[in-house]
């Protein structure tokens, strides 16, 4: 059967235009799902203790077990966890005052008290 008879017996269905423009804000971004599921928190029993932690805590703790018995792969994927994280958290802390009436009174010093 040729491809022209495949055509014929299949005719091709009329293709959706693509929506242009931005997608609906409700949408989550692939970054914004992976923090969500990251940051979200979980039970787990260490040491015979239960505690809440992170996902990405856990995830952290158990790659460092692995690491610790020997798993050169856990090993790498700690490095790379790192390499990754470490942008941003050493991130120098910036802080910018803005001058308005409300820091220059706060600067400004405090009247006397008059003794009566």
């Amino acid at each position: 059967m040729s491809n022209r008879d495949c055509a014929e017996k299949h005719p091709s269905k009329p293709r959706r235009k693509r929506r242009d423009g931005p997608r609906k804000s409700a949408a989550e971004t692939t970054l914004a799902i992976i923090d969500r599921l990251l940051l979200s928190k979980m039970r787990i029993r260490l040491n015979g203790e239960e505690r809440k932690i992170t996902a990405l805590e856990a995830i952290t703790l158990r790659l460092l077990q692995k690491a610790v018995a020997g798993d050169l792969r856990a090993s790498r994927v700690l490095l790379k966890y790192e390499e990754l994280a470490r942008p941003r958290t050493e991130a120098p802390l910036q802080i910018a005052f803005v001058e308005s009436g409300y820091t220059q009174s706060l600067a400004a010093p405090a009247p006397e008290a008059g003794h009566g």
